[in-house]
């Protein structure tokens, strides 16, 4: 799930979630739930676990990012084949 659609869910804003999380500023926290910014390895731990395993570090991994890098690389192969 989502970090943004969790949070919404269960009714906690940014500043609320930055202090169960131990993190020092509630714009972290929404940087991450808007996708602006990826958390560290030890902070996606602690959302992890303050989200009872709801919001794990596979939901940060933007999978049309990915699949467009991979496609980008497909074709650029392909490019240097031709020649």
């Amino acid at each position: 799930m989502k970090l943004q659609t969790y949070l919404a869910r269960q009714k906690i804003g940014y500043a609320e979630f930055a202090r169960m999380i131990a993190s020092p500023h509630r714009r972290n926290v929404q940087r991450y739930a808007l996708g602006l910014r990826q958390p560290k390895h030890d902070t996606m731990r602690r959302i992890y676990e303050v989200t009872h395993g709801e919001v794990t570090p596979q939901d940060f991994v933007a999978v049309a990012d990915f699949s467009a890098g991979v496609q980008a690389e497909g074709t650029s192969a392909e490019a240097d084949d031709a020649s």
